[in-house]
């Protein structure tokens, strides 16, 4: 039996984890639906939330957040301040490289 209320608690948090993300990004995207800022993709499960200054390393340190859900968490109660907009998986890694040059120079 307490098999199943383990699995039951599992599922009400995996739920609370899902709905903080859905209304975070709705709140941070350009349309009235999730989207990715610069291609579009609407897959909710690799969109991401970006730091547009590309600061999300020290701000995390700042306020002692990890990414994901506990991030999603102190946007939400500090009132959706600016900064921040979508993206999905792919363009969040390709900005990244971008910023950071990681590629110049080298062909691929």
């Amino acid at each position: 039996m307490p098999y199943k209320d383990r699995d039951k608690a599992r599922l009400c948090v995996r739920k609370a984890i899902w709905r903080i993300k859905q209304e975070v990004l709705l709140q941070y995207s350009c349309k009235e639906y999730p989207v990715c800022a610069h291609c579009g993709e609407t897959d909710i499960k690799v969109l991401q939330i970006d730091h547009i200054k590309g600061n999300g390393k020290e701000e995390r340190k700042k306020f002692k957040v990890s990414a994901g859900h506990n991030f999603y968490k102190r946007l939400k109660k500090v009132g959706f301040p600016e900064g921040y907009q979508v993206l999905c998986a792919n363009c969040n890694q390709r900005k990244t490289y971008d910023e950071r040059n990681l590629f110049a120079g080298v062909l691929i």
